[in-house]
């Protein structure tokens, strides 16, 4: 179920899906939606039913987010996201 082409394609937004790796989601935050789920079989389901063109949006997002986020707080440390989700 995990290993599929799309899952591998975007296996970098996997876990913005699961939970924000700063701990504290922005507030437009498009990924909120899917992190309240809190289920890693619905949000891999989630993220397995958008078209890639969102999914490339949600990309966009998240790598501004973090680029943005890792600048203005270089001395904060990055909350490391270890789930048990198999």
């Amino acid at each position: 179920m995990y290993l599929n082409k799309k899952n591998i394609k975007n296996a970098d937004l996997v876990s913005a899906f699961m939970q924000c790796p700063f701990g504290d989601t922005t507030s437009n935050c498009p990924f909120i939606p899917y992190q309240n789920l809190n289920n890693p079989e619905e949000q891999i389901n989630a993220l397995n039913q958008l078209p890639q063109n969102e999914l490339q949006q949600l990309r966009t997002f998240h790598n501004k987010c973090t680029t943005t986020r890792i600048t203005n707080n270089r001395n904060a440390p990055l909350k490391i996201l270890l789930k048990n989700t198999f």
